[in-house]
């Protein structure tokens, strides 16, 4: 895995979009793992659905989720492929999960602490 470059121009219109800096492992991960899948990017995608958005697709993702009004405290990075999101929560830079209908202040559940921790829960799941 490669560092997180804040000097390319695609991450710096990622942090220059952000109000919080997201844990620097998992920027390195989306910035150096991109999978094409029928034509839309990502950076992770297991087989039971699960997915991250890759750098590039990630303003986009939240801006399609209303998440400046819906998800409050939370920056979305991808979904379980079905009903929940996956998202950091901005003040911690834990990896929460969240129902994209329904979401409060009491849906998250918080799926790793760290990007190590998140990441295994990742996988687990994946089988």
């Amino acid at each position: 895995m490669v560092d997180f470059d804040p000097h390319n121009e695609r991450n710096q219109t990622l942090l220059a979009a952000l109000d919080f800096n997201p844990p620097a492992d998992y920027l390195s991960f989306v910035a150096s793992n991109n999978i094409i899948y029928n034509d839309q990017q990502y950076s992770y995608l297991s087989e039971c659905g699960d997915y991250l958005c890759a750098v590039n697709e990630l303003i986009k993702f939240n801006l399609e989720y209303n998440n400046a009004e819906i998800y409050t405290g939370y920056f979305l990075i991808g979904s379980d492929g079905c009903d929940e999101a996956y998202a950091i929560e901005k003040t911690t830079g834990y990896f929460v999960k969240t129902p994209f209908i329904g979401h409060d202040d009491d849906t998250p559940i918080v799926v790793g602490q760290t990007w190590p921790e998140f990441q295994k829960h990742l996988y687990d799941n994946a089988a």
